[in-house]
């Protein structure tokens, strides 16, 4: 999490993010992870594709797809208050 947020550290992290606040990322990122990996790996991938000779494919074929429906804010922030219970 501190990478998607782009703080150096842990520590850090808990330095700017009160616990409430923390579980709610860790709960939204439970349903809708953060994908900057994915296309970091779909970057590579495409580079060693390209240093191959290849040409038909871009980048975005080498995004992994995950097989599921987009969520509106709406649909995310019922989803996060049913994982705490609120609703």
């Amino acid at each position: 999490m501190c990478l998607a947020f782009k703080i150096p550290s842990p520590r850090k992290l808990l330095e700017q993010l009160d616990s409430q606040e923390l579980s709610l990322w860790i709960a939204r990122y439970n349903l809708e992870p953060f994908q900057k990996d994915d296309i970091n790996t779909a970057l590579v991938r495409h580079s060693i594709y390209q240093s191959q000779g290849g040409t038909r494919y871009s980048p975005d074929d080498f995004i992994h797809k995950w097989y599921r429906p987009e969520l509106s804010e709406d649909d995310i922030e019922k989803k996060i208050k049913m994982y705490f219970g609120i609703l």
